[in-house]
């Protein structure tokens, strides 16, 4: 079945909703990963795709764990659109692993937009080493928006194993000016 699903992927004519399902059930076929892989980024860097099919696109390269395409999630991580960087960060996160922790770590240094911090330090979270703990940290810390504190508080409450410096930055959050970071910072410390 999915020759007919790469076709429907490929033709620009092709309703939207159309190729997005296809990028979907391409996900779950039996195709071999390369030719779906291969044809997401071509379907991916074609100028004329539309943003809903590159978010479909990136999240199916999540829902795979496709480590062989992270060279096109740092680029749609760097773009312009923070809705796109948005997506690359949630794939990321689903994909997991050294190289998508350093890269998520690198882009957040620079990212301007709190959604998507917001969502790096998701992604982040879903990782429990202990340089993800100190990322979280740092940013549960210093970040200058209550929304990505609140995301860096609720990524550490769910580690099965939280060091010192975790657990003394949650207790902390207890006295945040943000409502919502201090209800999490009180309730880790019940």
């Amino acid at each position: 079945h999915s020759d007919p699903l790469l076709r429907m992927l490929r033709d620009t004519g092709e309703n939207r909703r159309v190729r997005a399902g296809a990028v979907m059930a391409l996900a779950e076929s039996d195709r071999p990963r390369s030719q779906i892989l291969e044809a997401y980024e071509e379907v991916y860097r074609d100028r004329k795709t539309g943003e809903n099919l590159r978010y479909t696109i990136l999240l199916s390269i999540g829902t795979l764990k496709a480590t062989e395409s992270q060279a096109l999630l740092a680029e749609a991580l760097s773009g312009d659109d923070d809705r796109i960087r948005f997506k690359a960060a949630q794939a990321l996160g689903m994909i997991g692993g050294d190289d998508a922790v350093n890269l998520l770590v690198s882009r957040f240094e620079q990212e301007p937009d709190r959604m998507v911090r917001a969502e790096i330090v998701r992604a982040l979270g879903r990782s429990e080493s202990a340089s993800v703990e100190g990322v979280l940290v740092r940013v549960l810390k210093t970040d200058p928006e209550p929304l990505v504190r609140y995301n860096a508080a609720l990524s550490l409450v769910q580690f099965k194993s939280l060091g010192a410096e975790g657990r003394e930055a949650l207790s902390a959050a207890g006295e945040d000016p943000s409502p919502m970071v201090r209800r999490v910072g009180q309730e880790a410390g019940r």
